[in-house]
């Protein structure tokens, strides 16, 4: 949860400029999916928050331009360190409470999808679905952060953001 969230957005603007897609149908999906998972566990709701949302942008930005995802923030660092992720969020503004030494999660990953429609929010949107369905894979298994990291009580707000890479012959990254 993170704190003082009286002064933050719960959903922003569109910033994207993504050709042929309409990301709030995507972004709409994802939440929809999360929700159902912690709707069957009388759990919150999760809701969008415009700090993650800057983070994620970053984030994405970044991945985009090395061509790379990693948790790593520099490539000589732990593959996932807390305090090098605590730190980033400190940075971009976003403070999340510590309960039962438990404040907050990243999830990331990479996908290629194909699309030579002229709109391709629903190819996207099913591209997502497949992380989506990963990150539920997860349940029954010994590494299950991602699994946890949805279904979180703790955790309230959350951020899809979704950085696009034309390849060619109608294929995204």
């Amino acid at each position: 949860m993170i704190k003082d969230q009286s002064i933050q957005e719960k959903k922003s603007i569109n910033t994207y400029e993504l050709e042929n897609i309409d990301i709030w149908i995507v972004k709409d999906n994802w939440l929809m999916w999360n929700n159902g998972v912690r709707n069957k566990l009388w759990l919150e709701n999760y809701s969008y928050n415009s700090l993650l949302e800057k983070s994620a942008f970053k984030r994405s930005e970044q991945a985009k331009e090395k061509w790379n995802i990693s948790h790593k923030r520099n490539i000589w660092d732990s593959y996932y360190d807390y305090n090098k992720i605590n730190n980033w969020f400190k940075e971009n503004w976003i403070d999340c409470e510590n309960i039962s030494r438990i404040t907050h999660s990243e999830s990331i990953w990479w996908w290629i999808y194909n699309c030579s429609d002229w709109e391709c929010s629903d190819e996207l949107s099913e591209s997502i679905r497949e992380t989506f369905d990963f990150y539920m894979s997860e349940k029954w298994k010994a590494n299950n952060a991602h699994y946890r990291a949805l279904t979180q009580k703790y955790f309230t707000n959350i951020w899809l953001w979704i950085s696009v890479k034309n390849m060619q012959n109608n294929s995204y990254k």
